[in-house]
């Protein structure tokens, strides 16, 4: 009976740390992911329609200094 306690703890064991070992592969992937996307957008030039995209802010910008 204790043989079949110990097997199932060992089990569990292993599968927890299964478990941790696919959870942190998942985060860490994740944070490449992002990085690479946050790279990979910085390197891309703005869409030309971009300098349209906030003109009120630079109307209030230019409101204040006047």
């Amino acid at each position: 009976m204790s043989a079949s306690v110990g097997t199932q703890a060992e089990r569990a064991g292993l599968v927890a740390a299964l478990f941790l070992l696919i959870l942190t592969v998942g985060v860490v992937g994740a944070f490449v992911w992002a990085g690479y996307r946050l790279l990979k957008r910085e390197k891309t030039p703005p869409p030309a329609y971009a300098e349209f995209l906030n003109q009120d802010i630079v109307e209030e910008v230019d409101a204040g200094w006047r």
